[in-house]
């Protein structure tokens, strides 16, 4: 988990691709690609936040 936000940007750059194919190629709706989107940051945020609040008991050792 050293490297956790290149991993965090490759995501996000992963998932608007694949909106941006998905309302362009295969014609989805764009509010279901903008909320693909939102959900993506969402869930991005709350396992960020996790993962902050994991490792400050590793910080103060």
């Amino acid at each position: 988990m050293k490297h956790i936000l290149p991993l965090f940007c490759l995501e996000m750059l992963t998932v608007l691709l694949l909106a941006y194919r998905a309302y362009t190629r295969w014609e989805f709706s764009l509010i279901l690609c903008i909320g693909l989107v939102v959900l993506a940051v969402v869930l991005l945020v709350a396992f960020h936040k996790q993962y902050e609040k994991c490792r400050e008991p590793e910080a103060g050792k």
